[in-house]
C-alpha cells in the first residue's frame, strides 16, 4: 500500500531509524532509544494488521452492500436483503474492533513518546551537572599541576643547590599533568555524549510530528468505520421493522460510500 496511512507510518519508522543509528549516549538514553524502537515495532506491527484486515474485510463488506442494493432495487423480500446486511455488519464491526484496538494503541505509545522528551531533558541536565563539577575539580587539578611545574623549574634555576628535590618535583609535576588530561579527556567525553543527546532529542521531536499525523490517520479510519458500521446499523433496523425500501436504499448507498472511504484511508 502506498496511500497517506503508509506513507505516516513510513515516515515514524524513518525517524526511529535516525534515531537508532545515534550511539555514544548515556545509558539511561540508550535504554530510551531501545524503548522506542520497541514501541514504534508493535504500532508497525498494528498498523499493518489493520491494513490487511482492511484489505480483506471492506471488499467483502462492498460485495454485500452491492448484493443488497441489487436485490433492493429487484423487489425481493427484505429477508433476503437482511441476510446480506448482516454479512456486512458482521465484517464491518470485525473491522471496526481491529480499528479500536490499533487506536488505543497508538494512544498510549504516543504518550510514551512524548514522555521520553521530559526523560532526556533530565538525562541532558544530569549530564551538565557532571561535567560543572568535574570542571571545577579539573581547576583545581591545573593549579596544583601549575605550582608543581613552578617549584620544578625553580629547583632546576638553584642549580646544585635544588638537586635533592628534582625528582620528587619533576614526579609530582608529571602526576598532577596526568590527572588533569584524564579528566580532561573525560570531560570531553561527556560533552560529546551531550552533543549526542542534542540530536537525540531533536529527533524525538520529530518522531512526536510524525506520530501525531500517524495518530491523525489512524483516527480517521476509526471513524469511518463507526460511519460504516452505524450506517449498516440503520439498515438492519429498517428492515428489522420492515422500513421504507427507498429509505434503505439510501442507506445502503451510504454505506458503500462508507466502505470506499475506509478503503481508501487505510491504504
Amino acid at each position: 500500500m502506498t496511500g497517506l496511512m503508509s506513507q505516516a507510518l513510513a515516515n515514524v519508522k524513518a525517524t526511529e531509524d535516525t534515531i537508532t543509528a545515534l550511539s555514544g549516549l548515556p545509558a539511561a538514553a540508550e535504554s530510551i532509544v531501545q524503548q522506542s524502537s520497541d514501541l514504534i515495532g508493535s504500532v508497525a506491527k498494528g498498523i499493518e494488521h489493520l491494513q490487511t484486515d482492511a484489505g480483506v474485510l471492506v471488499p467483502r463488506i462492498e460485495d454485500a452492500l452491492s448484493q443488497a442494493e441489487t436485490a433492493l432495487q429487484q423487489g425481493k423480500p427484505l429477508g433476503e436483503v437482511k441476510v446480506l446486511i448482516d454479512a456486512a455488519n458482521t465484517e464491518a464491526r470485525g473491522l471496526e474492533t481491529t480499528a479500536n484496538d490499533v487506536s488505543d494503541l497508538l494512544g498510549k505509545a504516543r504518550n510514551s513518546i512524548a514522555a521520553y522528551s521530559n526523560d532526556l531533558a533530565g538525562i541532558e541536565n544530569q549530564i551538565g551537572k557532571e561535567i560543572a563539577a568535574l570542571n571545577g575539580e579539573l581547576g583545581n587539578l591545573k593549579s596544583k599541576r601549575d605550582a608543581a611545574k613552578k617549584k620544578y623549574y625553580w629547583l632546576i634555576a638553584l642549580g646544585p643547590f635544588g638537586v635533592a628535590g628534582l625528582a620528587a618535583a619533576l614526579a609530582l609535576y608529571l602526576k598532577f599533568k596526568h590527572d588533569v588530561d584524564h579528566l580532561q579527556g573525560e570531560i570531553n567525553g561527556k560533552q560529546k555524549q551531550v552533543d549526542k543527546q542534542k540530536a537525540l532529542v531533536t529527533a524525538v521531536k520529530s518522531l512526536n510530528g510524525d506520530f501525531d499525523t500517524l495518530v491523525d490517520k489512524v483516527s480517521g479510519i476509526k471513524n469511518a468505520v463507526g460511519f460504516l458500521s452505524d450506517d449498516i446499523g440503520r439498515v438492519i433496523s429498517d428492515l428489522e421493522h420492515e422500513g421504507n425500501r427507498t429509505i434503505i436504499e439510501l442507506f445502503v448507498k451510504a454505506a458503500q460510500t462508507e466502505a470506499k472511504e475506509v478503503a481508501a484511508d487505510v491504504a
